[in-house]
C-alpha cells in the first residue's frame, strides 16, 4: 500500500514539476490574463486526474469516452468549462510501446490558434509526447 501511494504521490509531485517550474521560469504572455491563468490551472488539474485514473486502470481513458470517464470513475466531481465557457478537449494517442494524452482548450475564441493572448490555445501533455493539440499529430 505504501508503494501504491507513494508512486501515486510521486506522478503527482512530477506533473506539478513539469508544469510549474516552466510557468515560474518563461513567465509567458498566457500568465497575464486572468482567465488564461485560470485555464492553464484546469487543465493541470485535468491532467493529474488522468494520470490517477491511468494507475488505476492501467490504461488512459478513450478518445471517444475521455474526460467523462474520470467523472463517472469519481476522480472529479464534474467536469470544469474553460473560463470562456467552452469544453476542454481530450484526446488519446497510442502507439506501439506506450499511450499518451492531451488536454486543451482553443481560448476565448474557441477555435484553434489565435492572434491575443486570450484566443491562443493552452494545452497540456502527459510528459510521454508533445502532440499537436488541434489533428493529434506528433
Amino acid at each position: 500500500m505504501r508503494l501504491i501511494l507513494g508512486v501515486v504521490l510521486g506522478v503527482v509531485l512530477t506533473l506539478l514539476a513539469v508544469v510549474l517550474v516552466p510557468v515560474f521560469l518563461n513567465g509567458g504572455s498566457h500568465h497575464r490574463c486572468y482567465n488564461c491563468r485560470t485555464a492553464m490551472v484546469d487543465i493541470r488539474t485535468l491532467t493529474t486526474a488522468v494520470a490517477l485514473y491511468g494507475l488505476d486502470n492501467r490504461a488512459y481513458p478513450t478518445t471517444n469516452v475521455g474526460l467523462n470517464n474520470i467523472v463517472a470513475a469519481d476522480y472529479l466531481r464534474r467536469l470544469p468549462k474553460d473560463p470562456w465557457g467552452y469544453k476542454y478537449h481530450y484526446s488519446r494517442y497510442d502507439a506501439q510501446k506506450y499511450s499518451c494524452f492531451s488536454i486543451w482548450s482553443f481560448g476565448s475564441d474557441g477555435v484553434p490558434g489565435g492572434e491575443e493572448d486570450h484566443e491562443k490555445d493552452f494545452y497540456s501533455s502527459d510528459g510521454k509526447c508533445i502532440t499537436n493539440q488541434a489533428t493529434g499529430t506528433r
